[in-house]
């Protein structure tokens, strides 16, 4: 890890690194061949506190979702990939624990509303979660994910709550606020 190294996307399918001490960036990975034609980059990507994975959000016109998938740079190389299909879905996010063992994923169905969450154990190569909140749900929002759980807002009661990656998809933990 260096700490003067900054990562980001284009708009396009580029991965690019910016050295805060020469103020330059540098093309890591062109994704060009890797995403379907007329979609690019969403926003939001994610990455491994090693820098090693990298977890992306690809989208196409109107922000439908069309594909989540997980690089590992040491091997250049896909190591979970999910397309979609469905031009209902919209794209929300995609994240990574801080090692890089579980990639979550939550997306809106447009005909609903509702938030789908899925998480994935990289290492073990199944699905470990996969529940559908509703605006009457406690939907966690806004937060970071740690090596074992995640952290984050309620959208419902604006609580600060944790969740395990491995547990079951209700399963909760209020904090308590300072």
């Amino acid at each position: 890890v260096k700490p003067n190294i900054l990562y980001f996307i284009d708009r396009t399918s580029n991965l690019l690194a910016y050295n805060t001490i020469t103020q330059r960036y540098v093309l890591i990975k062109s994704f060009a061949n890797d995403i379907p034609p007329g979609s690019w980059f969403d926003r939001m990507y994610s990455s491994q506190d090693n820098d090693n994975y990298f977890a992306f959000s690809v989208v196409k016109g109107g922000g439908v979702y069309v594909k989540h998938f997980v690089w590992k740079r040491s091997e250049d190389r896909i190591v979970w990939a999910r397309d979609s299909t469905d031009t209902r879905k919209l794209n929300k996010s995609i994240s990574l624990s801080k090692d890089g063992r579980y990639v979550r994923t939550t997306y809106v169905p447009a005909v609903t509303g509702d938030v789908m969450e899925e998480v994935y154990d990289l290492a073990a190569g199944q699905k470990t979660r996969e529940v559908l909140w509703t605006p009457l749900t406690r939907y966690l929002s806004h937060g970071d994910d740690g090596k074992v759980f995640f952290v984050g807002r309620t959208t419902l009661d604006n609580k600060i709550i944790s969740k395990s990656f491995a547990g079951p998809s209700d399963e909760y933990k209020d904090l308590l606020r300072p």
